[in-house]
């Protein structure tokens, strides 16, 4: 069954550290005033009404000058910290030094599959909270039924760019999403594609991308030949890369110009701290490259 409710948005006068812990809460319509994360690229445009203040890794290494100071200056009712497992850049582990420090402290276990993350979410914050999570889960299961019982795209190859425009700086970034990244492995295997790149893990950045430059993506459209480029994140500055990687081509090769251009689509991006959007993001993924083939 799909969920046409939205609940009224619950703003807490709070600070919440960590993407998949911000991401669950979000499913629940359920906002800080203030942010730490930094697994999910440009996440002031997912959460634009709540303030991004550091990086995970910032805030662990400086923890006193990024949230203990933000937590004062908004005098915050608690600080919610994701506990994720890892042996590093866990926000749990800040849980005793803030509670010596005299904050309230509320911890959100995000190992797991994406709906218990949700549920694990709203039992933290009540009845209400309880209820929407079992209709996020409810839409969850029945849009990722409907996704798994369509025909899968025929080994489309498809090369995936990220595209990072500075919050503040006129200053653009682009990325290609590697066969190791989570859009890959759960978005374009799940629905019949392929990732185009062929790159090893030691040119990555970070696990599953690699940064790009004008001429490494000439180099890597002349070699991976994909039939369409997904841009991802701002597409708009993933085109910017495309289009003068397409112009270096024609002009050192004229063999380029008559050769059939890759299908460019502006596509969502993905990674698994936003867990709980998946099947919607297969959805419009599905949709959108079936109109091309």
């Amino acid at each position: 069954m799909l969920n046409y409710y939205t609940p009224f948005p619950r703003y807490e006068n709070a600070i919440f550290v960590g993407d998949t812990a911000t991401e669950a809460l979000a499913a629940l319509n359920i906002h800080a005033r203030g942010l730490i994360g930094g697994d999910i690229p440009s996440m002031e445009v997912l959460h634009p009404a709540e303030k991004m203040l550091e990086c995970t890794s910032c805030a662990l290494r400086n923890r006193p000058q990024i949230l203990d100071a933000a937590a004062r200056r908004i005098n915050a009712d608690y600080i919610l910290l994701e506990e994720n497992g890892l042996s590093s850049l866990n926000p749990a582990v800040l849980k005793t030094p803030l509670e010596e420090e005299g904050f309230s402290v509320r911890v959100l276990d995000v190992r797991g599959d994406a709906m218990t993350i949700v549920e694990r979410a709203a039992a933290l914050y009540g009845e209400e909270a309880r209820k929407h999570a079992a209709r996020v889960r409810r839409d969850y299961e029945t849009r990722l039924g409907r996704v798994d019982a369509t025909p899968k795209l025929p080994n489309l190859p498809v090369l995936v760019l990220l595209g990072v425009r500075h919050p503040v700086e006129d200053a653009v970034y682009c990325f290609a999403a590697t066969k190791h990244s989570d859009i890959t492995c759960d978005v374009l295997e799940r629905i019949g594609c392929v990732n185009s790149l062929e790159a090893p893990e030691t040119k990555e950045s970070v696990t599953g991308m690699i940064a790009l430059d004008t001429e490494n993506l000439t180099e890597l459209l002349d070699s991976s030949t994909p039939a369409v480029i997904a841009l991802c994140g701002d597409s708009s500055a993933a085109m910017e890369y495309v289009q003068s990687a397409f112009r270096r081509m024609r002009n050192a090769s004229a063999d380029h110009s008559s050769q059939r251009a890759p299908v460019c689509l502006p596509l969502p991006w993905y990674c698994r701290p936003m867990g709980w959007r998946l099947p919607r993001m297969l959805e419009i993924w599905m949709r959108s490259l079936r109109a091309v083939i």
